[in-house]
């Protein structure tokens, strides 16, 4: 049973996709100044 893995991919995957976000955030605020 590896559906454990799954969640645990699943959850790296929106994980860095937030972390992505927080960078674009930051470069508009840089890019602002």
């Amino acid at each position: 049973d590896n559906s454990e893995e799954i969640v645990r991919e699943r959850y790296s995957h929106i994980e860095a996709g937030e972390l992505g976000d927080v960078a674009t955030e930051g470069l508009k605020e840089i890019d602002g100044l």
